[in-house]
């Protein structure tokens, strides 16, 4: 019996004791505190726990996440950072999981974060934009991206050109024909459907058209507003406040139920329908860092951004902006001739 009490009272004692610890590291967290750990990427870690930024490493944090919103893979940038002898801050190489790691980071948009969830503003100095750091990770964590670069999309056009034969409308594929000289290949875009009357259209002719299209789609000064897409209501700054508001309230209500004002259910009501509020504003955040394609032309030569862009960026472009069918040649022979591709805006017919 004197056995077992004692053992009662230490399970007990030592139960209090995690509590207390939980609610330490809550508050601290709270108070965007640094709760230890390897020293971050980024930032320069004073004894009393406060930071100030790595000029340096900082710069290659955002401009890391620039590049993975602008449709670079994890995979370049890790060879960029390796290549120019930018270490991690325990001085190893990267890879894709210490990358991965540094730009999912709650801290590079001054916020803190325990046990998976963001509990309140960092001390911290922010190394980007809240909405930036949500639109990197939700990026990151779509499920269509993938490390792999064996079945890696190469030409602009693939699967987004149809084939324009009456009836069918399937999307155009990529494939190497031999060329009348020995030895030498060529791509062009066809149909996947067999049979006569479909499409087979040289590739670097067909990528020329419709680029030249394009381009002069987003050089047109009337198009500027539609490129830089700004709405107040939705802007970055506007979503980030309302999100820091919606977090202040879940604050609230915790001191709430601390003091015994309401009760545990309805903390938990209160809290439901804040966080559905919070999630939308922060998937909202990610969509504007995210953000149209087009936005990257916005007040800038669109032949130098288009060159920059990757290719799954530029194919973004195209079908953010146009619709391509390509009409079945006939009798016309091998010249590539323009008035077989219609190119539409998107969203007419």
């Amino acid at each position: 019996m004197t056995a077992r009490i004692r053992g009662a009272v230490s399970r007990q004692e030592s139960e209090h004791k995690s509590e207390r610890i939980r609610r330490a590291q809550l508050q601290a967290a709270q108070a965007g505190k640094w709760l230890g750990g390897a020293p971050p990427f980024g930032w320069r870690v004073q004894a009393d726990g406060s930071a100030t930024l790595n000029r340096a490493e900082a710069r290659e944090v955002r401009k890391a996440s620039e590049a993975i919103l602008a449709g670079a893979s994890l995979g370049s940038i890790v060879a960029d950072l390796n290549r120019r002898g930018v270490t991690t801050s325990t001085g190893r190489p990267w890879n894709y999981t210490s990358l991965r790691q540094v730009l999912e980071r709650p801290r590079n948009a001054g916020l803190s974060m325990l046990r998976g969830e963001v509990v309140g503003k960092s001390t911290w100095p922010a190394i980007v934009s809240e909405s930036t750091w949500r639109g990197v990770c939700a990026v990151l964590r779509d499920p269509s991206r993938k490390r792999s670069t064996s079945n890696r999309v190469r030409h602009l056009l693939a699967g987004i050109a149809t084939c324009g034969a009456e009836g069918c409308g399937l999307p155009l594929k990529s494939a190497s024909v031999t060329t009348s000289r020995p030895g030498t290949y060529r791509t062009v875009y066809r149909c996947p459907a067999t049979g006569p009357g479909h499409v087979a259209r040289d590739a670097d002719a067909l990528e020329a058209h419709v680029v030249g299209v394009l381009l002069g789609v987003l050089s047109k000064p009337e198009n500027a507003p539609a490129l830089a897409g700004e709405d107040a209501a939705t802007s970055p700054e506007a979503l980030r406040l309302e999100a820091v508001a919606l977090r202040a309230q879940m604050g609230e209500a915790a001191d709430m139920y601390a003091e015994t004002k309401i009760t545990g259910a309805q903390l938990a009501k209160i809290n439901a329908r804040l966080q559905e509020r919070l999630d939308d504003a922060e998937a909202a955040m990610a969509r504007t860092a995210r953000g149209s394609a087009l936005a990257w032309f916005a007040g800038r030569d669109p032949v130098k951004v288009w060159k920059s862009l990757s290719i799954d960026r530029k194919r973004d472009v195209v079908r953010e902006v146009m619709t391509v069918r390509v009409l079945p040649s006939g009798r016309r022979g091998k010249v590539y001739d323009p008035d077989l591709v219609r190119i539409e805006p998107r969203g007419q017919q």
